[in-house]
Protein backbone atom coordinates (compact mmCIF):
# COMPACT_ATOMS: atom_id res chain seq x y z
CA UNK A 1 0.00 0.00 0.00
CA UNK A 2 1.15 3.55 -0.81
CA UNK A 3 0.86 6.54 1.50
CA UNK A 4 0.95 9.99 0.08
CA UNK A 5 1.57 12.94 2.35
CA UNK A 6 -1.00 15.35 1.00
CA UNK A 7 -0.84 17.63 4.00
CA UNK A 8 2.94 18.32 3.79
CA UNK A 9 2.39 21.76 2.27
CA UNK A 10 -0.25 22.60 4.86
CA UNK A 11 2.01 21.44 7.66
CA UNK A 12 4.87 23.58 6.27
CA UNK A 13 2.59 26.64 6.22
CA UNK A 14 1.55 25.97 9.82
CA UNK A 15 5.20 25.60 10.87
CA UNK A 16 6.09 28.93 9.19
CA UNK A 17 3.08 30.62 10.80
CA UNK A 18 4.19 29.33 14.23
CA UNK A 19 7.73 30.60 13.60
CA UNK A 20 6.36 34.04 12.63
CA UNK A 21 4.25 34.13 15.79
CA UNK A 22 7.24 33.14 17.91
CA UNK A 23 9.38 35.85 16.23
CA UNK A 24 6.59 38.38 16.74
CA UNK A 25 6.31 37.42 20.42
CA UNK A 26 10.08 37.65 20.90
CA UNK A 27 10.24 41.07 19.18
CA UNK A 28 7.22 42.25 21.18
CA UNK A 29 8.90 41.08 24.39
CA UNK A 30 12.10 42.91 23.46
CA UNK A 31 10.18 46.10 22.66
CA UNK A 32 8.25 45.81 25.92
CA UNK A 33 11.46 45.26 27.91
CA UNK A 34 13.09 48.29 26.24
CA UNK A 35 9.99 50.39 26.94
CA UNK A 36 9.96 49.35 30.61
CA UNK A 37 13.71 50.01 30.89
CA UNK A 38 13.41 53.44 29.25
CA UNK A 39 10.39 54.40 31.38
CA UNK A 40 12.07 53.19 34.58
CA UNK A 41 15.27 55.07 33.80
CA UNK A 42 13.35 58.24 32.98
CA UNK A 43 11.28 57.95 36.17
CA UNK A 44 14.40 57.38 38.29
CA UNK A 45 16.09 60.36 36.66
CA UNK A 46 13.07 62.55 37.36
CA UNK A 47 12.94 61.43 41.02
CA UNK A 48 16.64 62.19 41.48
CA UNK A 49 16.22 65.55 39.78
CA UNK A 50 13.24 66.40 41.99
CA UNK A 51 15.26 65.43 45.08
CA UNK A 52 18.17 67.63 43.92
CA UNK A 53 15.81 70.55 43.28
CA UNK A 54 14.29 70.13 46.77
CA UNK A 55 17.76 70.21 48.34
CA UNK A 56 18.69 73.35 46.38
CA UNK A 57 15.41 75.02 47.38
CA UNK A 58 16.20 74.30 51.04
CA UNK A 59 19.68 75.81 50.61
CA UNK A 60 18.16 78.90 49.00
CA UNK A 61 15.76 79.29 51.95
CA UNK A 62 18.80 79.17 54.28
CA UNK A 63 20.55 81.88 52.24
CA UNK A 64 17.41 84.02 52.20
CA UNK A 65 17.24 83.63 55.97
CA UNK A 66 20.86 84.78 56.27
CA UNK A 67 20.19 87.77 54.03
CA UNK A 68 17.12 88.70 56.04
CA UNK A 69 19.14 88.47 59.27
CA UNK A 70 21.82 90.74 57.75
CA UNK A 71 19.19 93.26 56.74
CA UNK A 72 17.49 93.10 60.11
CA UNK A 73 20.74 93.92 61.90
CA UNK A 74 21.33 97.00 59.71
CA UNK A 75 24.47 95.45 58.23
CA UNK A 76 24.85 95.95 54.54
CA UNK A 77 25.44 92.99 52.25
CA UNK A 78 27.87 93.86 49.49
CA UNK A 79 27.84 92.52 45.96
CA UNK A 80 31.12 90.73 46.72
CA UNK A 81 29.50 88.93 49.64
CA UNK A 82 26.62 87.86 47.40
CA UNK A 83 29.10 86.58 44.80
CA UNK A 84 30.91 84.59 47.48
CA UNK A 85 27.60 83.09 48.60
CA UNK A 86 26.73 82.30 44.98
CA UNK A 87 30.09 80.62 44.37
CA UNK A 88 29.84 78.76 47.64
CA UNK A 89 26.36 77.48 46.79
CA UNK A 90 27.66 76.08 43.48
CA UNK A 91 30.10 73.80 45.31
CA UNK A 92 29.49 70.50 46.96
CA UNK A 93 30.04 70.90 50.71
CA UNK A 94 27.23 72.00 52.97
CA UNK A 95 28.63 75.51 53.27
CA UNK A 96 26.25 76.74 55.93
CA UNK A 97 27.38 74.03 58.32
CA UNK A 98 31.06 74.45 57.45
CA UNK A 99 30.96 78.22 58.01
CA UNK A 100 29.15 77.57 61.26
CA UNK A 101 31.96 75.15 62.20
CA UNK A 102 34.53 77.86 61.40
CA UNK A 103 32.80 80.42 63.59
CA UNK A 104 32.15 78.00 66.46
CA UNK A 105 35.84 77.07 66.66
CA UNK A 106 37.07 80.68 66.73
CA UNK A 107 38.68 81.71 70.03
CA UNK A 108 37.11 84.74 71.75
CA UNK A 109 39.88 87.21 70.76
CA UNK A 110 39.90 86.13 67.08
CA UNK A 111 37.77 87.17 64.10
CA UNK A 112 37.67 86.40 60.39
CA UNK A 113 38.03 89.23 57.88
CA UNK A 114 37.76 87.49 54.52
CA UNK A 115 36.62 84.13 53.18
CA UNK A 116 37.02 83.30 49.50
CA UNK A 117 36.66 80.23 47.34
CA UNK A 118 38.79 80.04 44.21
CA UNK A 119 40.19 77.47 41.84
CA UNK A 120 43.97 77.17 42.11
CA UNK A 121 46.58 74.82 40.74
CA UNK A 122 47.87 72.62 43.58
CA UNK A 123 50.48 69.96 42.82
CA UNK A 124 49.71 70.31 39.10
CA UNK A 125 45.96 69.76 39.56
CA UNK A 126 43.19 72.38 39.46
CA UNK A 127 41.48 72.35 42.90
CA UNK A 128 38.88 74.37 44.79
CA UNK A 129 40.68 76.24 47.57
CA UNK A 130 39.06 77.95 50.54
CA UNK A 131 41.19 80.93 51.60
CA UNK A 132 40.47 82.53 54.96
CA UNK A 133 41.97 85.69 56.45
CA UNK A 134 41.55 86.84 60.01
CA UNK A 135 43.02 88.71 62.93
CA UNK A 136 43.60 88.18 66.61
CA UNK A 137 44.70 90.42 69.47
CA UNK A 138 48.09 89.78 70.98
CA UNK A 139 47.99 90.08 74.77
CA UNK A 140 49.90 88.53 77.65
CA UNK A 141 47.16 85.95 78.23
CA UNK A 142 46.46 85.45 74.55
CA UNK A 143 49.61 84.68 72.56
CA UNK A 144 48.63 85.43 68.97
CA UNK A 145 50.50 82.77 67.00
CA UNK A 146 49.72 80.03 69.53
CA UNK A 147 46.01 80.86 69.27
CA UNK A 148 46.17 80.68 65.46
CA UNK A 149 47.94 77.31 65.51
CA UNK A 150 45.44 75.98 68.07
CA UNK A 151 42.55 77.19 65.87
CA UNK A 152 43.99 75.48 62.77
CA UNK A 153 44.56 72.26 64.72
CA UNK A 154 40.96 72.39 65.95
CA UNK A 155 39.81 72.73 62.33
CA UNK A 156 41.93 69.74 61.27
CA UNK A 157 40.52 67.63 64.09
CA UNK A 158 36.90 68.71 63.68
CA UNK A 159 35.05 65.75 62.18
CA UNK A 160 32.45 67.58 60.05
CA UNK A 161 34.90 70.19 58.80
CA UNK A 162 37.49 67.58 57.82
CA UNK A 163 34.86 65.63 55.83
CA UNK A 164 34.83 68.44 53.25
CA UNK A 165 38.29 70.03 53.64
CA UNK A 166 41.85 68.78 53.77
CA UNK A 167 45.40 70.19 54.01
CA UNK A 168 44.68 73.13 56.32
CA UNK A 169 47.83 75.28 56.02
CA UNK A 170 48.87 78.61 57.50
CA UNK A 171 50.07 80.83 54.63
CA UNK A 172 51.14 83.94 56.51
CA UNK A 173 50.96 85.85 59.75
CA UNK A 174 51.92 89.48 60.28
CA UNK A 175 51.92 91.70 63.34
CA UNK A 176 50.34 95.10 63.13
CA UNK A 177 49.77 97.71 65.78
CA UNK A 178 46.46 99.51 65.85
CA UNK A 179 45.74 102.46 68.13
CA UNK A 180 44.25 100.25 70.80
CA UNK A 181 46.01 96.86 70.73
CA UNK A 182 48.59 94.86 68.87
CA UNK A 183 47.04 92.55 66.28
CA UNK A 184 48.29 89.51 64.43
CA UNK A 185 46.79 89.16 60.96
CA UNK A 186 46.84 85.69 59.42
CA UNK A 187 45.81 83.84 56.29
CA UNK A 188 45.27 80.12 55.82
CA UNK A 189 43.99 77.84 53.08
CA UNK A 190 42.36 74.45 52.91
CA UNK A 191 41.50 72.28 49.91
CA UNK A 192 37.93 71.26 49.21
CA UNK A 193 37.73 67.48 49.14
CA UNK A 194 36.62 65.94 45.89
Amino acid sequence: MFEINVYRETQEQRRRARQRRVRSLILGGIYLALLVLFTGTFTLHMLLLRQNVSAKEEEMREIEGLLVSYQASDESVSLDQLRVVSRIKGSQPSWGLRLQDLSSLLPPQMWLTKISLDKKRVDGVQRDVLEVSGSTYVTEEHGGLTAIVDFLNALREHQRFSEDFENVKLLSSKRSASMEKEELNFKFICLVRR
